[in-house]
This record gives C-alpha cells, sequence and structure tokens, in this order.
C-alpha cells in the first residue's frame, strides 16, 4: 500500500499482458496435466503447488533460465579453472584463458555470483553505489567545462550502457585502432611511447623526475659512448633506465643503475615490485638496451590486445634515462584514475615501506574518507588500512588529485590514471610518474560504476570537443603552464621548485 494510505495504482507492464496470455494458455493444458500426475501419484488435487505461479509462467520461466545459466557458467569456470591449474590446457588455450578470465573476474556475471554468495560483497556494493551518487554530479560538473580533444571523443559511438570496464576500455583502444587506419592520427602514443609521455609531462609544467638522456636511435657504438659518458658524469645515483616502446610491466623493461664504484647498492630500488632490475656497469647497461630493442611488447592477457598490440608495433624503439625521485629510497606511489576530469580514487602500489611507513599495498583511497580500505578480490570483504593512513593526514591527497586532474586537463582526455610519487613527511613533493590508457588494477564494485560515469558523460556530451591540429603528445602549453594557467600559482598545491620558478 503506498505512503498515505491511498488506493494503489497499478499499470500493467508489457510483461504482465505476456504472462497473462501465457497464463490463459496453462489453465487449460499445463495445470491439469499436473494434477493429473499427481492423482496418479496418489496425491489429492490440492496438494501439489504449481511449480511456477498462475499467471506468471513466462517471467517464472525466464527466472529459472537466467539462474540456470549461472550455474553452468560457474560450473564451466570451475572445470576451466582445475584443467588450468594442472597444467592440461595448450598453450593458446592458456593464453586465452588468460585474457578470458581477466574479463571474467570483472564482468557482471561474477559480480552477481559474488552477490549472491557474500554478504560481504553485498556491503561493498551498497558503499560503492552510494559513493558513485555523491560523486557523479562533480563528475558531470566537471564534464561540462572540459575540452576533449576529439580522437578521444571519437571512442563515443563505442561507449554502450551497460558495458563493464574492461569493456569500455577495449571500445576506447578500437576507437584508437580506427582512428590510425583512417587518419593516421596517434594520440595513444601518450602512453604506449615512454619517451614522447616523459616528453608531454615536462612541456607541460608537471613536476617529474628529470630526464638525464634519450636514445632514440640505436647504433652500438655510439650507444656505448653515450652511457660511458653519462656514467662518468653522474654524480645522484641510481639512474632509472626505461624503454620507451615497452610499457608493459611484464617485461621489467625499466631497471635502475648503480655506480659500480660503490659495490652491490641494488637495495630496494631492484625489487621486482618496482619492476628495476640492477645493473652496476655501462656493458652491462648496454647489453640490457640491447636485450629489449627489437622487442614488440604485447598485452598478451588484456581484451584491448587486438587492438592496441599493432599499434605498439608502431612505436620507435627508444630508450630514456631519469634521475630518482628519492635517491636510493623507493618512493612512495598512489595510482590515480581520473574521469572527465575528477580524480574518482586512487589505489597504493607503493607503500613507503622504505621510510618506515607500512608493509602493506593496493589499499584503496577514495576522496569522501579519512580512512585506507584493502577489499578482497574474491569476496570484496573490506578491511581498513591503518598503516597506509599517513597519505591522508600528512595532507598527500591535495597535492596528489590536483597534479592527476592537471594532467587529464592538459591531455584533453576522458579517462586516464595518473601515477603520482610521492614523499612520505614532504606532501608538496609529489610528482607524476608515468600514466595508463589501459590500467589492469582491479576496482572490485567500483569498476562498473567507474564505467557507468564514463560512458554517462559521453552519453551527456555536454564537453566542448577540439581539433588541436597535432597530436595530444605533441600538445606542449609550455613549462609555465601548470604553475600559472592550471593552478594559478597556488601554493597549498604547488611543487616548490614550480613556484620559485614560475610565481
Amino acid at each position: 500500500m503506498p505512503i498515505g494510505g491511498g488506493k494503489a495504482k497499478y499499470t500493467k507492464s508489457h510483461e504482465d499482458e505476456e504472462d497473462d496470455v501465457h497464463g490463459k494458455d496453462e489453465d487449460a493444458s499445463a495445470i491439469e496435466v499436473r494434477t493429473n500426475a499427481s492423482l496418479l501419484a496418489g496425491g489429492s488435487e490440492q496438494e501439489p503447488a504449481p511449480a511456477c505461479p498462475r499467471g506468471k509462467l513466462a517471467r517464472c520461466l525466464r527466472e529459472k533460465r537466467k539462474r540456470r545459466g549461472l550455474c553452468c557458467c560457474t560450473l564451466c569456470s570451475v572445470v576451466l579453472l582445475v584443467l588450468y591449474s594442472l597444467g592440461l590446457l595448450s598453450s593458446d588455450a592458456k593464453r586465452n584463458f588468460d585474457l578470458n578470465w581477466s574479463q571474467v573476474q570483472h564482468g557482471r556475471m561474477a559480480k552477481q555470483l559474488r552477490l549472491f554468495l557474500f554478504q560481504s560483497a553485498r556491503e561493498t556494493e551498497a558503499d560503492a553505489k552510494s559513493y558513485f551518487e555523491a560523486q557523479w554530479p562533480h563528475i558531470r560538473e566537471s564534464a561540462r567545462t572540459m575540452s576533449l580533444a576529439r580522437p578521444w571523443a571519437a571512442s563515443a559511438p563505442y561507449m554502450e550502457a551497460g558495458s563493464s570496464w574492461y569493456q569500455l576500455l577495449t571500445m576506447r583502444a578500437k576507437a584508437q585502432k580506427l582512428n590510425y587506419d583512417t587518419q593516421r592520427w596517434v594520440d595513444y602514443q601518450v602512453e604506449k611511447d615512454r619517451c614522447a609521455m616523459a616528453i608531454f609531462i615536462e612541456k607541460n609544467g608537471f613536476p617529474s623526475c628529470s630526464l638525464a638522456a634519450m636514445w632514440d636511435s640505436y647504433e652500438h657504438h655510439t650507444l656505448e659512448e653515450g652511457l660511458a659518458s653519462l656514467f662518468a658524469q653522474t654524480t645522484e645515483w641510481p639512474l632509472i633506465f626505461k624503454m620507451c616502446h615497452i610499457t608493459m610491466g611484464g617485461y621489467k623493461a625499466a631497471w635502475a643503475v648503480f655506480d659500480s664504484s660503490e659495490g652491490d647498492q641494488s637495495g630496494s630500488m631492484g625489487n621486482e615490485r618496482l619492476g628495476y632490475t640492477p645493473t652496476k656497469s655501462a656493458q652491462a647497461t648496454l647489453r640490457k638496451v640491447d636485450e629489449f630493442w627489437y622487442i614488440h611488447g604485447t598485452d598478451a592477457d588484456r581484451p584491448w590486445r587486438d587492438y592496441f598490440d599493432p599499434l605498439t608495433d608502431l612505436v620507435r624503439p627508444g630508450v630514456m634515462v631519469q634521475r630518482p625521485f628519492a635517491g636510493k629510497t623507493r618512493p612512495a606511489e598512489l595510482k590515480i584514475e581520473v574521469l572527465w576530469g575528477r580524480a574518482y580514487l586512487g589505489i597504493i602500489t607503493e607503500n613507503g615501506i622504505d621510510w618506515g611507513k607500512c608493509d602493506e599495498r593496493d589499499g584503496l583511497v577514495l576522496r569522501d574518507t579519512d580512512v585506507v580500505r584493502n577489499i578482497n578480490e574474491f569476496t570484496w570483504e573490506t578491511t581498513h588500512h591503518e598503516c597506509n593512513e599517513w597519505i591522508i593526514k600528512e595532507g598527500h591527497l591535495k597535492y596528489a588529485w590536483h597534479l592527476a586532474e592537471g594532467f587529464a586537463k592538459a591531455a584533453m582526455i576522458d579517462a586516464v590514471r595518473v601515477d603520482v610519487f610521492l614523499h612520505p613527511g614532504h606532501p608538496e613533493l609529489a610528482m607524476i610518474n608515468e600514466i595508463s590508457l589501459t590500467t589492469g588494477h582491479f576496482y572490485n564494485a567500483h569498476h562498473h560504476y567507474m564505467a557507468q560515469a564514463w560512458q554517462q558523460g559521453h552519453q551527456a556530451k555536454e564537453y566542448e570537443t577540439v581539433d588541436l591540429g597535432r597530436s595530444t603528445h605533441l600538445h606542449f602549453r609550455g613549462p609555465d603552464w601548470f604553475a600559472r594557467n592550471y593552478s594559478n600559482c597556488d601554493a597549498s598545491v604547488l611543487h616548490p621548485k614550480l613556484l620559485e620558478m614560475w610565481c
């Protein structure tokens, strides 16, 4: 009964009309057959209730088919997991399993299964929904004032309602591939070419680890001489080497080089978690560059591989060298998802353990709370990461959010992940490390609401589409843009060096 005690008004839906039609057919046949079968079995006419309620046969059958489909998919997944764990799949089948499983893990059916099985999942889902509802007005307002470069707006036709986060990332990759095939646009290189990414970050005035050297052509003798000269002049170690054309983390195509005169100084900078494998001499470094130069990277277990792999093959091989963020001490790192120029959430991938801060990682940071959450990937059970809350208490977030949102505005891009280095005890020293167009991180229930925010922004189309006349990674606004134009010389969100230099 409705509030106020009035009569409930009911309008018959198309589904109800269909149920009525089927219900009438059932009266004369299905129910009679079931009743006769019951009598033959020795029961009374009133004993068994129909399997589906009278008048609701069509809807009931649909629900049964849905439950059967969920059970079948679950059974098939279990069988495949057993075969996979026993090593009984061929190499091609294993690769396809890795690809499809990454989608199954984050897909809508997996979400529904979690919600059915776990109370913790239902609670986390409710929290994620409330968070989205609180953030969406801010995201929409940011989108209304957003200038979107046309190559990123090209994703709009593929942004279908109800798509998952991974599906939208794949559709964006598809749009970028079509951009290249039809227009020869290479805007994807703002991320898929590390050299281009670093130059873009620097020439738009963002604080970042300074570039020490860069090579985009390979001639053994020239590179050998260049490395020897660089090593002889370097006084601050380590040097961070990154292959420009291999951005996939699995290749470990970034490594730290230490002064050979200091002995074994690999320390935490050589830790596999950071992706840095240490070397200690120019010759060893040259051999490593040799090893990587002609490799074509692949997103082997990602659904967007068919679109992005051919594009990354077009990136010119290269290697760049950066100065360290904080000497031999591994920085803390917060990876931030930005939607329509608004930071939505961050994940702590490096936790400040070298600074004595925390030994837990993958904590989730939201905009409306003073706690860091860890969410179990399977059950979505939420626990608190108290030891990581220094990131909030020390005031790092306002600097990190500001950097991430500034990058999205500079690149005029709808969705991007921006990775920010943090210096414990000094939030003002935050710097951009790298960015990603196709994040592989798992955000549990937030995945689907992030996808919804991204898709709804394109559906509303309240942004301004801009023709830059050049690729995104070549759109340089000047080294003072971030400090003066974007930040208005606000000392509360700017790196001290930028304040001194431009304000």
